[in-house]
């Protein structure tokens, strides 16, 4: 995993985002903050990490959590969440792979079988949902290692049916309805039945491009 300040405003308050499979830190420039430094942890190979020197850092911790980047956060914060003021969930469910809940089964086994850069291209396409962002992007995506990240989509695989007694963590959840990745209504299904307050947008997967701030995200409610 790999761990990077994308912002840094010598705040005393701090943005831990987990974000999704494969999608690196440039893919979220267009979002500034106010009072925040922004944290974003990525690259989901493995799930070695310590955030210890964060927890320590920081007088006020929030947690913004998008597509797989959902589950890993639940698993690897499950024991801190008392370190966080708001944990907001994007697009995601803590049973990513699943014909209920999340992405069906034969899709993401599909997406493994068959990546390679053209199909990764496609997926980045259509996580977007927005051709001149895409067209912005596309020679970053274009450089990609391919094997990768299909071993890290491999790994959040094993992770998604590696079952656990997790509480979840998270106060809210946003849900785009014109997800082209996770369905909306598998999502809806999951969070409706836990204690999260769910909030719907219009928008793609990558919904970032609603918002001009991160700020805006950890107070969704």
């Amino acid at each position: 995993m790999i761990i990077e300040k994308i912002i840094n405003n010598n705040s005393d308050k701090c943005i831990l985002f987990f974000s999704g499979w494969a999608f690196n830190s440039e893919i979220f420039d267009s979002l500034s903050s106010d009072h925040y430094d922004i944290i974003m942890v990525r690259a989901y190979n493995n799930l070695d990490i310590d955030l210890q020197s964060i927890f320590n850092s920081y007088r006020e911790l929030n947690l913004i959590a998008w597509s797989f980047g959902v589950l890993v956060a639940n698993k690897i914060l499950n024991k801190h969440k008392n370190k966080f003021k708001n944990c907001v969930a994007i697009n995601g469910s803590l049973n990513p792979v699943s014909d209920k809940y999340g992405i069906p089964e034969s899709i993401f086994r599909g997406t493994i079988d068959n990546l390679t850069k053209d199909s990764w291209l496609k997926f980045a396409n259509r996580t977007l949902n927005n051709r001149e962002l895409f067209t912005k992007h596309k020679s970053e995506f274009e450089n990609y290692d391919i094997l990768k990240i299909k071993e890290e989509l491999k790994n959040l695989g094993e992770q998604s049916l590696c079952k656990s007694d997790n509480s979840n963590i998270y106060d809210y959840v946003i849900i785009s309805n014109r997800d082209r990745i996770f369905p909306k209504d598998n999502l809806k299904s999951y969070w409706q039945s836990t204690n999260t307050i769910i909030r719907e947008i219009n928008s793609s997967h990558f919904c970032f491009i609603e918002f001009e701030r991160w700020d805006e995200l950890v107070s969704i409610h």
